[in-house]
């Protein structure tokens, strides 16, 4: 009897072990990058399209949440601010949630000074759904560094954005990165997130 309980007792200890392994079975992981108060609504930066992104970077989020697509926030310590500056928070609309991960970075590419890389090697991430602003510096920047390091990278093609001056740079940088190995690039709506997490 007392066997049995033992027995018992190792059984639902390896079960709540095992729980969160399950959990973070996933292999795809939603990168945002850039998107913050500052750049949306900065004088300085009022070309840059971000808010008319800003839609379809949230409808990601939700997508992402509803197929247990973990989330990944790249933020940008900017020098011109202090890095507990409420303008560098994220819109309202993609408030991140306690289980979402935050990267700060000091460089456009995520990548680089960051722990982004060893997050997704400890998560068991081998490929991401990339978003943000940016796209003819950091966007770009992400997917060089991705591909260096072995990760898929899925660009959705209507969630990132650069300066409204740039719209033909950003088609033909779609094109040039539909032709790298290991990089492709989708419209929001043809994107089945729940097939990339099963």
């Amino acid at each position: 009897m007392n066997r049995n309980r033992v027995l018992a007792a190792v059984a639902v200890l390896l079960l709540c072990a095992l729980a969160p392994i399950a959990a973070q079975a996933c292999d795809t992981a939603l990168l945002i990058v850039d998107i913050q108060t500052f750049y949306l609504s900065n004088n300085m930066l009022a070309q840059i399209d971000g808010l008319a992104i800003l839609p379809r970077v949230a409808a990601s989020v939700d997508a992402a949440r509803e197929a247990g697509i973990p989330i990944i926030y790249a933020k940008n310590l900017d020098p011109r601010l202090e890095d507990d500056d409420p303008a560098l928070d994220f819109p309202e609309m993609i408030t991140p949630l306690t289980d979402d991960t935050i990267i700060e970075k000091r460089n456009p590419d995520p990548f680089k000074d960051t722990e982004l890389k060893d997050h997704l090697v400890v998560e068991g991430i081998s490929r991401i759904l990339l978003c943000g602003i940016w796209s003819t510096c950091c966007i770009d920047g992400s997917i060089l560094s991705a591909k260096r390091e072995g990760i898929e990278v899925i660009v959705i093609a209507d969630a990132h954005a650069d300066a409204v001056t740039r719209i033909a740079d950003i088609n033909e940088l779609n094109e040039t990165w539909d032709a790298m190995d290991g990089v492709s690039t989708a419209r929001l709506k043809d994107i089945d997130f729940a097939a990339l997490c099963p």
